[in-house]
């Protein structure tokens, strides 16, 4: 969540190796800090200010834990950090999308967990089964696939919302070098908010609703990048 190293000899997203980013990952320890790359240690609130900041954005959505849906995909759910904290309260069941099987041992024991995918992003498909999803979350992990693998993954989230009520949400931090960066040490880009509005124009969906996660702490001269919170509708 620190701001990333600048690349500026090739385009940012050509730049990402999903081996090196799935290294990175299994290396990662399996608890907050080590899903939100060391932040924590840095910043001790931000796991449970980050939950609050999503939880009031899906209550101003219609969902909560007294309006809640019937199934949820959650997109790199990790050690289910945000199952536990957010979705297992305001969903009846969660699916599970992660590569890093490791993470997600101890979701198999979460009641709210249904299933659990242990691919990434880029090759999930939905559920043959023709689950339709209420809610789909997909929060901090955009950043290892291209853009043109963000834009192939959210439209196939599209097609797996429930018609007409479903809403897909995308958290993720902004670039504010005026570009894209990468970052080699997990290889992954930090994307404009000009990049995500063209990618959600080109997988079909629409922003309904945005806001920035408020309340990130800073220390000194240690700042978070912004985060964005955006739900999004075909």
């Amino acid at each position: 969540m620190t701001p990333p190293k600048t690349d500026a000899a090739a385009k940012p997203d050509s730049l990402i190796n999903k081996h090196d980013g799935l290294q990175y990952w299994q290396n990662a320890t399996a608890d907050v800090d080590g899903m939100l790359g060391g932040v924590p240690a840095l910043f001790r609130p931000i796991s449970r200010i980050d939950l609050q900041g999503s939880r009031t954005f899906l209550a101003r959505l219609g969902i909560g834990s007294r309006a809640k849906v019937s199934r949820c995909m959650e997109g790199g759910a990790g050690i289910g950090r945000i199952t536990d904290g957010l979705l297992a309260h305001v969903a009846d069941q969660v699916d599970i999308v992660e590569p890093v099987a490791k993470f997600t041992r101890a979701l198999r024991d979460c009641p709210a967990v249904r299933r659990i995918d242990n691919v990434g992003l880029e090759d999930w498909a939905p559920p043959p089964d023709g689950t339709r999803y209420d809610l789909v979350w997909t929060q901090w992990c955009l950043g290892h696939l291209t853009d043109a693998q963000v834009v192939a993954y959210l439209t196939r989230c599209r097609g797996a919302l429930v018609p007409g009520t479903g809403v897909l949400v995308v958290k993720e931090n902004l670039s504010t070098s005026g570009q894209d960066v990468f970052d080699p040490v997990d290889s992954c880009v930090t994307r404009q908010e000009e990049t995500w509005t063209r990618l959600f124009q080109q997988a079909g969906l629409g922003v309904i609703r945005q806001e920035p996660q408020r309340g990130l702490p800073e220390t000194g001269r240690t700042r978070l990048l912004p985060v964005m919170m955006y739900a999004l509708k075909p």
